[in-house]
């Protein structure tokens, strides 16, 4: 099969306001007090990280003048094949791949973990990593390391299990891999969780921890669910103090009005640490009129090196063409984030 690289459209959405602390009743959405981040004083990620870190990301030296250099032509693109058949796992993409991350660290900078979904369990949801063994980037993109094609790729191991259907969108952080799920059973009460895989061997990828999306955070603290329940996208960034900003998204298409739910660390470990509620946001918010936000089903959030300022990725998709939009977010008056 083929992972090729997406054609970019750069589109910055800056700075829309919402002065309301109080979630909305609307489509069947609880109102609700939120915590807000107070105890921030900005939202500013951390700039000090070093690339191949096992616990964070390094930050991009000015995140938007990159992505509008960034070279969208076909001509600009490559193409790496992987083989379906391979130590024993016979993988296909019949359905569709879900979200792509490289794992930084590992190796010669040439492993991929993909997630996918199909309809049937039997078929193997779940999380491939694949090495292409060609590929020597040095951290750079695999183009930059003078490949713009390869037929080298194998997969190392297929990680499933037996209680999700639809392994979603994903962000890698560190050698720590955050994948949405749902578990596809209707009256489970944890429709939807995200799950912290531990990638740094990519023969032997762990499932390290869960984050259950039930409407109760680790102090108690109720936060709105939608009818559905569901996640379809995480994203994550360390922030100055130490701690992690996490945030999952429901795209809502059918009512067009994607919902967000902030989560921040209670420890500085990723690997040992809970989860609090701290904002619900809702399509809605944004400002009247405004146009620019589309069905996201894979987000990242990056720190910019200049003054900490982070910005979410949506990745969309029409037709055969893939898109990114970028988006601000910041703290308001209110303390709730801004998008």
């Amino acid at each position: 099969m083929s992972v090729k690289s997406p054609s970019y459209r750069p589109l910055t959405c800056l700075c829309v306001f919402c002065l309301m602390n109080l979630c909305v009743a609307q489509n069947g959405i609880t109102q609700m007090t939120e915590p807000g981040f107070s105890d921030l004083e900005t939202l500013s990620g951390d700039t000090t990280c070093p690339y191949g870190s096992a616990s964070c990301l390094p930050c991009v030296a000015d995140v938007l003048a990159q992505i509008n250099d960034l070279k969208t032509e076909e001509d600009d693109s490559g193409e790496f094949n992987f083989r379906n058949k391979a130590n024993g796992i016979n993988f296909s993409l019949l359905k569709h791949a879900q979200g792509i991350a490289r794992i930084p660290g590992c190796g010669s900078e040439n492993v991929f973990v993909i997630t996918r979904h199909h309809t049937t369990r039997t078929a193997g949801n779940g999380i491939i990593s694949i090495v292409f063994p060609e590929v020597q980037s040095g951290g750079d993109g695999f183009m930059g390391s003078g490949i713009d094609k390869s037929n080298s790729g194998e997969i190392v191991q297929l990680f499933s299990t037996n209680d999700n259907r639809h392994p979603g969108g994903c962000q890698i952080i560190g050698q720590t891999l955050l994948v949405t799920h749902e578990s596809g059973v209707r009256d489970m009460k944890d429709k939807s969780w995200i799950s912290f895989y531990d990638v740094s061997n990519p023969a032997d990828m762990r499932e390290t921890s869960r984050l259950y999306m039930d409407g109760t955070d680790i102090l108690g603290q109720t936060y709105p669910l939608t009818p559905a329940g569901q996640a379809d996208a995480v994203g994550i960034a360390k922030l100055e103090d130490g701690r992690y900003l996490l945030l999952a998204m429901e795209s809502r298409r059918r009512m067009k009005n994607d919902v967000a739910w902030f989560f921040v660390s209670t420890t500085n470990d990723l690997n040992n640490t809970e989860w609090e509620f701290r904002q619900f946001w809702q399509q809605t918010e944004l400002i009247p009129g405004r146009k620019d936000w589309r069905v996201y089903e894979n987000i990242n959030l990056v720190t910019n090196c200049n003054d900490g300022q982070i910005y979410l990725l949506g990745f969309h998709g029409v037709g055969r063409n893939n898109y990114l939009d970028v988006f601000s977010l910041n703290l308001d008056l209110k303390d709730r984030i801004i998008v």
